[in-house]
This record gives C-alpha cells, sequence and structure tokens, in this order.
C-alpha cells in the first residue's frame, strides 16, 4: 500500500505545540484512530505533502537540499528547546489553558446510539466489529474554536512564527476542514469489521451515506494529491467492482453505493463483502456477540466492539499439539466471544468490558471467584498510587490447576524441597489461604540532591494483603519456615497486635520486611510505617474501603470479583515536582499536588461470564500533554545523547582503519589528509575500482567521507561532526588526527580523537570549534 505508506507522519513540532491542541482532543484523536488507515490522503494534502511517481525515481539531490541547513531553520534532528521555551512562557501556557478549558466545556459528545443500521447488514462469519460514532460535528466545533483563540492571542501566533510554522497553519486548517467535508456525507456510525482470510485479517471500513456527492468529494481530494502521480484511489460502484481486478501493490479501493460507502485494500474482499450485504440469510446480528451487541445498542452507546473468540481459536495451529491440549487445560478455549462498550458524558467515561464463556468456566478461566465483601481494601491507605484487590477461588484448588496444564513433570523437584523444608506446601500453607489478595503501591515523596540518593529515595512501598481461613497454622509455618532463614528476625507489639521484622541484605544496605495477622488478614509491608498505617487504616481510620469513588462503585462494604484502583495524579505529582521551577510554575496546581480523580476498574464474575466496568475521569488539558513532553522528552534526549556519543566513537575507530588502509594502499601518500580523500568523491555513486584513487579512496561513507568534508572542515553524522588534520608535507602525511564534536549541546556531553596510536580519547565539556592538533589531542582522557 504505498499510498498509505507514502504519508510521512513525523513526531515534530508540527504534530505537538500549539497542533496538540486539537490532535490532543478525545474527539479529534479517536476519529482518526478509525479512519487513518484509509483516508490520509486528506491530512497528506493539507500538509502539501506529494507522492513521487512509481515511474520515476525520487530526486536525491532535491532531497538533499530540502534537509540543508538555513539560518534559524529547525532541522530534523533539532533538539526539543522549543517545547522547553513553550512550558516556560507563562503567556502561551495561559492562552493553550484557555483554549484546552473551551474545548472541554464547549463541546457535546455524541448522543448515545440506540439502534445499529449495519450491524444486521454483516454476514454471519464476522469475526470482529468495531463501532464509532460519527465525530464530524465535533471536530467542526473544535476547529472553530480553535481559529478563535488564535485569531485572539498574539502568544501562539509568535510562537507559530518562531517555530516556523505560520505558513503551514493555513494548511493544517485546511486539512482539518476537509476531513470535517468529509465525515458531513456519513451517517451517524462508522463500522470497522471482518474476518480472516487463512490467517490475515480482512476486512472493511463500512458508513452509511446520508447525502449525494462522496465520490465526487473523494475524486477531487485524490486529484489534488496525486497531480502528478499515476497512482490514484481506486472508486467503484456496484456494477464496476463485479468487472475490477487487484492490482499488485494497490491502492484501497473504494465501493460507493446509493446507500453505503465501504473501504477495503482488495478488491476481492471488497466484491465478497458487496455481495453478503443484501444477503436475505443468517447475519452476524444472530451469532452470540451480535445478540450481545445489539444489547448494547438497546441500552444507548457511544463506541462499541467485540471479537469472536471461537473463530480466533480456529486459527491456532493443530501442530504442535500440545499448544492446543495447554488452552484446553486452562479453560481458555472455552470463550465465545469477547466485547467493550463505552459512554461518553459529563466529562467521565466509562467503560464496560465482557468475555462470555460457553458454559461453566474452569481452570485458569475459573480463578476469578464471584463477589463478595473485599476486607483487604480495609488496610490500604487513600494515599495509594495502585490499590487493586482479587477475589480468587482457592489457592490449593489453583495449584492443582496448574499441575494439570503444566504435568507432574514440571514438579517433580517440590517433593525435595518440601522434604527439605519440613513443609507441605498445599497443607501448610495453600489450603490455609482464603483467595483473596490485596495489593497496594505508594511512591514516597523525593527529598534527594544526587542522582544517586534519588533512585534510593523514588523506591516504593508495598503492601500485601492476603485472606488467611487459618491465621494460627500459618504462622507456625511461618516460623518453621523463618528459623532456616539466614536473616533477622525481631518481634514487636503496636497496639496489641504482633508485628515481625526480617531485615535481609541488599544493595542498598538492608531491606526490611514486616508482616502481621489481623482479623483473618495477613498483611506484609516493607517498611514499619507503612505496616502501621495498614493497621491503623484497618481500625477505623481512613482507608480505600471508604473511598467514595470506591463506594459509589462497588457498595459499602465494597463487594465485587476484584477492584483495581489508580490514582495516577498522586504517581504524576511525584513526577512533577522533579521538573525545573521555572517550567513547574506553569503546570497547573491540582497536577503538582496530586488532585485529580481517581480512575477505578471493578469486576464480577458469574459461572459462565467475566465482566469489568472502568470509571475514566477525562481531561483534555493541553496541559497534560506538554506535562508528558516535559517528562519524556529528557529522557529520550539523554537516549539520543548516549547513542549519539556510542555512535561517535564507533566511527572514530572506523575511521582510524580507514587511515591505516588509505597508508598501506597508498604508501607515498602515507596517511590521508581529510576525510574527503578517503571517501567516496562528488557525484560517485558507486565505488568500483576505476573510481577509487588517493583523492577519494572509498574507505568511508558519503556522510563522513563527502566531498567538501577537506582540510579543515567539517562533515556532519548523527548529530556530531567529523574532522581529519594530517601531519603532513607538501607530498605525504606521516600522521594525522581525527576529531569528533557534537553540533551542540542537545546531541552530544563528549567530544572525541585520536592520533596514529589509534587510542580514541574524550573530553566532557562544550563543543570544540576547531580540529584538534596531536598535542591537544593527547592529554585528553582515553576511553576504555
Amino acid at each position: 500500500m504505498r499510498y498509505c505508506d507514502s504519508v510521512n507522519i513525523e513526531v515534530s513540532k508540527r504534530r505537538l505545540g500549539i497542533h496538540q491542541v486539537l490532535w490532543g482532543s478525545r474527539q479529534f484523536l479517536c476519529m482518526l484512530a478509525v479512519f487513518a488507515f484509509t483516508f490520509l490522503a486528506v491530512s497528506q494534502a493539507a500538509l502539501g505533502q506529494t507522492k513521487t511517481p512509481a515511474n520515476r525515481a525520487p530526486n536525491h539531490a532535491a532531497a538533499a537540499s530540502s534537509t540543508t541547513k538555513k539560518p534559524g531553520a529547525a532541522t530534523p534532528d533539532a533538539d526539543m528547546a522549543w517545547l522547553q521555551d513553550a512550558l516556560k512562557n507563562p503567556e502561551l501556557m495561559n492562552e493553550l489553558n484557555h483554549l484546552s478549558q473551551r474545548l472541554a466545556k464547549e463541546i457535546q459528545y455524541p448522543a448515545l446510539r440506540t439502534q445499529s443500521a449495519l450491524l444486521s447488514r454483516l454476514p454471519q462469519n464476522t469475526v470482529f466489529y468495531v463501532a464509532l460514532p460519527n465525530f464530524g460535528p465535533q471536530l467542526r466545533q473544535s476547529l472553530d474554536i480553535y481559529r478563535q483563540e488564535l485569531q485572539g492571542s498574539a502568544a501562539m501566533r509568535d510562537f507559530l512564527q518562531k517555530n516556523h510554522l505560520n505558513t503551514s497553519e493555513p494548511k493544517f486548517e485546511d486539512g482539518v476542514a476537509k476531513f470535517c467535508d468529509f465525515m458531513d456525507y456519513l451517517g451517524d456510525e462508522v463500522v470497522i469489521t471482518g474476518g480472516f482470510k487463512g490467517k490475515e485479517p480482512n476486512g472493511v471500513l463500512i458508513a452509511e451515506i446520508k447525502k449525494p456527492g462522496l465520490r465526487a468529494f473523494l475524486e477531487k481530494i485524490d486529484q489534488q494529491i496525486n497531480a502528478t502521480s499515476t497512482e490514484h484511489l481506486r472508486f467503484f460502484d456496484s456494477q464496476q467492482l463485479e468487472a475490477a481486478t487487484d492490482h499488485a501493490n494497490q491502492e484501497p479501493v473504494v465501493l460507493i453505493r446509493p446507500d453505503l460507502v465501504v473501504i477495503s485494500t482488495s478488491t476481492a474482499t471488497l466484491r465478497a463483502f458487496n455481495a453478503q450485504l443484501d444477503n436475505s440469510g443468517s447475519s452476524f446480528a444472530s451469532t452470540g456477540l451480535g445478540k450481545r451487541l445489539a444489547q448494547s445498542y438497546q441500552s444507548g452507546t457511544n463506541s462499541v466492539g467485540g471479537v469472536d473468540v471461537q473463530q480466533l481459536m480456529g486459527l491456532i495451529p493443530e501442530n504442535p499439539p500440545q499448544t492446543r491440549m495447554t488452552l484446553e487445560k486452562t479453560g481458555l478455549a472455552d470463550a465465545r466471544y469477547a466485547m467493550m462498550e463505552s459512554h461518553l458524558a459529563s466529562g467521565r467515561a466509562e467503560a464496560n468490558m465482557e468475555l462470555a464463556f460457553g458454559g461453566p468456566r474452569r481452570g485458569v478461566a475459573s480463578w476469578l471467584s464471584t463477589p463478595a465483601p473485599l476486607g483487604a481494601l480495609g488496610f490500604m491507605s487513600p494515599k495509594a498510587s495502585i490499590g487493586e484487590v482479587f477475589r480468587l477461588k482457592s489457592p490449593d484448588q489453583m495449584f492443582d490447576d496448574i499441575v494439570e496444564i503444566a504435568g507432574p513433570g514440571a514438579l517433580r523437584m517440590l517433593p525435595q524441597m518440601e522434604a527439605q523444608l519440613n513443609i507441605n506446601l498445599k497443607q501448610d500453607i495453600l489450603s490455609k489461604l482464603t483467595g483473596e489478595m490485596g495489593f497496594e503501591m505508594q511512591l514516597p515523596e523525593i527529598a534527594a540532591d544526587t542522582p544517586a540518593q534519588k533512585m534510593v529515595a523514588m523506591q516504593p512501598s508495598f503492601t500485601l494483603v492476603l485472606g488467611v481461613s487459618d491465621p494460627a497454622g500459618l504462622q507456625q509455618t511461618l516460623k518453621r519456615l523463618l528459623a532456616q532463614a539466614p536473616m533477622q528476625n525481631d518481634e514487636r507489639q503496636e497496639d496489641g497486635v504482633t508485628v515481625s521484622t526480617l531485615t535481609l541484605p541488599s544493595a542498598n544496605g538492608q531491606t526490611e520486611i514486616n508482616y502481621f495477622f489481623m482479623d483473618g488478614y495477613l498483611v506484609i509491608a516493607n517498611n514499619h510505617e507503612l505496616a502501621k498505617d495498614a493497621m491503623h487504616a484497618h481500625r477505623g481510620g481512613e482507608s480505600l474501603a471508604k473511598l467514595d469513588q470506591i463506594t459509589s462503585a462497588a457498595g459499602q462494604p465494597a463487594k465485587a470479583s476484584a477492584i483495581i484502583y489508580q490514582n495516577t495524579g498522586l504517581f504524576l505529582s511525584s513526577i512533577l515536582k522533579e521538573l525545573p521551577p521555572d517550567v513547574l510554575n506553569q503546570i497547573p496546581q491540582t497536577l503538582v499536588t496530586g488532585d485529580v480523580k481517581p480512575n477505578i476498574m471493578v469486576a464480577t464474575a458469574d459461572d459462565t461470564t467475566l465482566r469489568a466496568t472502568s470509571t475514566n475521569v477525562m481531561t483534555s488539558n493541553v496541559s497534560m500533554a506538554l506535562i508528558g513532553a516535559a517528562i519524556v522528552i529528557p529522557n529520550l534526549m539523554r537516549s539520543k545523547i548516549s547513542a549519539n556519543e556510542s555512535a561517535a566513537m564507533a566511527t572514530v575507530r572506523t575511521v582510524n582503519t580507514a587511515e591505516i588502509t588509505y597508508k598501506t594502499s597508498y604508501p607515498r601518500k602515507g596517511f590521508a589528509r581529510s576525510l574527503a580523500a578517503m571517501g567516496p568523491g562528488a557525484g560517485v555513486n558507486n565505488c568500483t575500482e576505476s573510481n577509487t584513487s588517493a583523492a577519494h579512496a572509498c574507505l568511508l561513507d558519503s556522510k563522513v567521507g563527502n566531498a567538501s568534508c577537506i582540510t579543515g572542515k567539517w562533515c556532519e553524522k548523527n548529530g556530531y561532526r567529523y574532522s581529519v588534520r594530517g601531519i603532513c608535507t607538501q607530498t605525504s602525511c606521516s600522521g594525522y588526527v581525527v576529531t569528533a564534536t557534537p553540533i551542540n549541546e542537545n546531541t552530544g556531553g563528549r567530544s572525541f580523537c585520536s592520533t596514529t596510536d589509534a587510542i580514541v580519547r574524550s573530553h566532557t565539556g562544550p563543543a570544540v570549534t576547531e580540529p584538534l592538533t596531536t598535542k591537544e589531542c593527547s592529554v585528553w582522557k582515553p576511553v576504555m
């Protein structure tokens, strides 16, 4: 699909900054996720990109000239200083926050859909189905708000001009407007659906047409994109499709009927799907998944999707038979379908998920037990970044399932280990646990100066809570085990509860594990304060069990098969506090303090079905995107710098090897006096024997050894500049110095050099401005 591959989707200033406001809005992202693979042509035309015709080779000279640096222009390898400047610009940040608030408050979500005109028309062998609303009106409203804000914001316009985006901005807006125009032709629902041809996905995109003229509109867009190309999208009506044939490397093909538009990458797929659309026989709506999707429509939905798991199981090869046998033993082979639906309203997104089985769940599929009160939540703090509780079936029964799946041979060493430890795993440990298991993670406040101290300070705190049916018996087992372990074991009384502390040696000195039994639970924490907090939370203090978001989702007391609590605000807050003060001051304080609503997922299980409901609080605040960039980009830059430095060292070694080869090949010349002498030369497309000479020895690639890299000049590659200074008389060179230095501080932190001794040396600090001498290189530190 060269048509789609030709679209250059780059993560650059064009996609971040001001544009992130629209691209970051959930409506725009959601819509693009559906249509990207078919109508990228619209955005391609809007950004002024054109394809190279298939019968014409690309113009490398033009490509090279397009990447030549111009004064003040950004380069493909440019650093992300522009983004950091944006974060440090209070006026710009305020304008962007105001824009994001308008988007959040003024844009109305699409209405819930209570029926589908497409579901009943799909063939019975449909494997996957995803239906999304037409977000065209929301996208157009977003664009109108964006244009209004841009017109009234000098800070935003200055940002565009400073980053050389002001000329492409109208094209960007035009592209979004064209996309909205396209959506105006479609009904209120867009569906991606299909099955498999062999083992390859074979699907289509389908939507109702609500007004005439769609074909003429798309043909016009296609002509704008491919005015100079022989390749175009292929459009058919039903009659034309019958005579159409597949092309090698073909573009997407579009069927435009009076009622529907259908898009695929294969005319054969399109033809088969078209024939089934009007088939009055059994349809997808009569299958188990189809009926369940119809129920979602009846109760109202924004987005809904599902997969026929049984048909996917049929793709698993019979050989080797062990794979199929193992799947059967897990019970997962009994799954019939999986589906998910979502509802958007009032800044909240609720997603419902379901996995249905053909009969009673068994094996691993039966491990999640039926709903019951989850007392482990009562030991967990509201300060938790993550809190998870699962109600599983009896651990000794789970152990039997594992033995059944793995086979007795996998545990052949277990009896010997049990004899050495004087325990029976099932009887002494697993049978004494109820199956309820909770996990809590807290992130500490970071108060450290050095990176090493921060690494230690950032170590999270963990609490593990296990339901226990026989506390006294399990405690005796633990004492027998610990008596044989080489660790210190102390006990103390905390408000009438015995707390045991184990001290183990570790890389950071010592690691502490605290545990206690209380009201039918074993609580294990990796520090004393956390164990104490868990105890107080259970005895009536604040806990996750009393949190409003959890009680409203799962009741009081919380009753479910599983509850997963994620407070991304607390997690983000601990990271944000590490940002520079001038950046941190521009971030909304609700994010810095962690005052962000948590996300909750509640799962329930019955004999034949697993269900889960996830409630998320959404935000369209553009600061979130910029914050993520502010956190991630420095790490990416450090990784890029490290990669550039490694590549620079390797290139210096390559030049050393090339110098030795050059001297051997041209003894009268000695060493090469420049990089150009070891390169391929100007205008030479190959390095055959007739093209090599002492002037251009073809020992280096065209980036490091191009014809412009003469004595005293630099060549650039992977964020570094390279040069060779020869130690020469008029006719020959007895030595050389190769220098590699970063283009700027964001592409490297070290410079490198080497001489005829072939030892690579380095120096940390600002980039050098002139190629080094032998004396200057010799004082640098050798690279080990």
